[in-house]
């Protein structure tokens, strides 16, 4: 059937949309004073059609650091080409 062919790197495409997702919010939200009351240690705020506030924990932004480093790994992985995530 039609499309029942799942792409080689879909699970690596898509988790590059999802850290891109994240560098969009940290390239055009505003930075904000993170609140001590959850843990968080940044916090950035979108106002264009509404208020939204994102914080981010220590943890959190070393998880997209990790989640960056491993996709560089596997982006630049000498397989011959054949790139899994």
């Amino acid at each position: 059937p039609t499309g029942s062919k799942k792409h080689p790197n879909k699970d690596l495409f898509e988790e590059i949309r999802k850290l891109n997702d994240e560098r969009v919010r940290f390239a055009h939200y505003a930075l904000v004073i993170p609140s001590s009351d959850n843990g968080s240690v940044i916090g950035l705020v979108e106002s264009r059609d509404f208020v939204n506030a994102i914080f981010y924990t220590k943890d959190e932004i070393e998880e997209i650091a990790k989640r960056i480093r491993k996709v560089n790994l596997q982006l630049f992985k000498s397989d011959q080409g054949n790139v899994k995530y």
